[in-house]
């Protein structure tokens, strides 16, 4: 995706991220939150939207469960 400054988007990739990659976190030096997977993809949050995709993953465990549960 091209950047648009409407949607705050820089670059967007489809990538699938399964339960034994290793992950790790960090706060950078610029106050964004880093999480990396398998030192391969490194996703960089702003305090906003770290904030909107924790309301949303915690949204949506309860219907995961429910379809991990179910498969």
């Amino acid at each position: 995706m091209v950047m648009q400054a409407e949607n705050g988007v820089e670059h967007s990739s489809r990538i699938r991220i399964y339960g034994d990659a290793v992950f790790s976190s960090q706060i950078n030096a610029g106050g964004e939150f880093e999480a990396t997977f398998d030192d391969v993809v490194t996703l960089t949050l702003t305090l906003d939207a770290a904030e909107r995709l924790h309301a949303r993953l915690d949204g949506a465990l309860p219907d995961l469960r429910r379809f991990s549960e179910n498969t």
